[in-house]
């Protein structure tokens, strides 16, 4: 997003902040669900409004210009997406896995300056979404 009113960026930015964190919320209220043992039409009616807050998180990065969120909520909306295939309880370890990976999301979205730059190493997220990744691809397995 090219915008060329360093005070106006800030404001979007502010809001993109505010935004993206109430999406991580609902994620995590959706994974709490889950965890306390969701299932049938409820469990699928959580994984859809986790997977439209990953979406949306995504859409927002990407209207904002970055890149390394963007990259991190499809990451996410992956995960949602396959965990709508699957029928299985989710592991105990993937919680666990999801808990930290939670934590560093935040952590990258706080870091965010008014330049639009992530000012966190992503890494360390990344290892942890492909660990769930491959946890969810066990399920049903």
């Amino acid at each position: 997003m090219q915008i060329n009113d360093p005070e106006f960026f800030k404001q979007i930015l502010s809001m993109f902040k505010m935004e993206s964190n109430e999406h991580l919320e609902t994620i995590v209220s959706g994974m709490a669900k889950l965890k306390s043992g969701a299932s049938g039409e409820e469990r699928k009616e959580i994984v859809e409004t986790v997977f439209r807050a990953a979406h949306s998180l995504k859409g927002a990065a990407r209207t904002v210009g970055i890149s390394e969120l963007e990259e991190v909520g499809q990451d996410f909306e992956r995960i949602f997406s396959m965990l709508k295939q699957k029928d299985a309880a989710i592991s105990a370890d993937i919680f666990e896995i999801f808990d930290v990976a939670k934590e560093q999301l935040k952590k990258l979205i706080e870091s965010v300056d008014d330049d639009g730059k992530v000012n966190a190493d992503k890494s360390e997220l990344t290892r942890l979404i492909s660990q769930m990744q491959e946890r969810i691809v066990q399920l049903n397995a």
